[in-house]
């Protein structure tokens, strides 16, 4: 492929056609069920999309998320289907996502398998993701922790989809109050977003057993403006309590970047059918820090 990013990568997404799984599934974003709820003055969705069952029972079975040493990732090159082609940009590979949210997905894992870690080398993961931003006009990009809901936390890994499906994007800054919003038309100077998004993450407090404080991460560029919007989203919990539970609260909700940022993945109807305005407040009280 040649030309811009953005193109290679569309062009990638035209290729869907020779991926049966791939095709299948995004065929089947058409018939997924939303409806939307205002929490806190903030659109909210609720998407029922059961085709996301199969990567999270995919995560919770690879052994890879358990012991580092198993070679097993389904993100490494070796492990890739034949079908998944790829865009190449910097140490990492763009390809489609076969489990979409997005009618655009794009999962960007590096070309080696080392941790989820968005401070490595210097935050030069994050100015990674600055760079994907602004060379992927209309995604937004995200990254979620290696304890906030990353599919396989032993191998560094973006995502990016459909920037104007995300609720926070064209909501009001103001009321999203669990979202720690930087804006910078400069990426690397005194006011640049990576001194910004650094002095921010070296505030934040971690457990011992940490090697990073909880977060989800959102970041996107616009061009009209010539300007990066980072929204990063404090966790105090990977899971609610009604994941977990054994009455008739339950609700298989695990709360990443895409929920952080206003879309809630439903992998049960019942779970859609159930879900109430309150259930949103209250997982997002429980799992996230609201900010000042």
């Amino acid at each position: 492929m040649s030309g811009s990013l953005l193109d290679d990568v569309n062009k990638l997404l035209e290729e869907l056609g020779k991926w049966e799984l791939a095709k299948k599934n995004y065929e089947n974003l058409e018939q997924v069920k939303e409806k939307v709820f205002e929490v806190n003055g903030c659109i909210y969705k609720v998407q029922c999309n059961l085709a996301r069952i199969a990567p999270a029972t995919q995560t919770n079975n690879n052994p890879m998320n358990k012991d580092d040493k198993q070679p097993n990732c389904f993100l490494c090159s070796n492990q890739r289907p034949k079908e998944q082609k790829r865009v190449p940009f910097k140490d990492y590979g763009i390809q489609i996502n076969p489990f979409p949210i997005f009618p655009k997905h794009l999962t960007i894992p590096s070309n080696k398998h080392e941790p989820q870690l968005i401070a490595s080398n210097n935050f030069a993961r994050f100015d990674d993701m600055l760079d994907l931003a602004q060379q992927l006009d209309g995604f937004a990009v995200f990254y979620n922790g290696p304890k906030a809901g990353a599919s396989v936390p032993s191998h560094f890994h973006f995502q990016a989809g459909n920037k104007d499906l995300f609720p926070i994007v064209n909501g009001d800054k103001e009321k999203w109050k669990y979202a720690i919003r930087i804006e910078s038309k400069d990426k690397d100077g005194e006011k640049g977003m990576i001194k910004l998004f650094k002095a921010k993450y070296n505030s934040f407090s971690k457990e011992p057993d940490e090697n990073e404080p909880m977060m989800n991460i959102l970041t996107w560029y616009e061009k009209e403006k010539g300007q990066w919007t980072t929204c990063i989203f404090r966790r105090k919990k990977f899971r609610p309590a009604c994941y977990d539970s054994l009455k008739e609260d339950k609700l298989l909700i695990t709360p990443a970047s895409v929920e952080m940022s206003g879309i809630f993945i439903a992998k049960r109807i019942e779970d859609f059918e159930k879900i109430t305005k309150k259930d949103i407040a209250d997982i997002l009280n429980e799992v996230a820090e609201i900010q000042a």
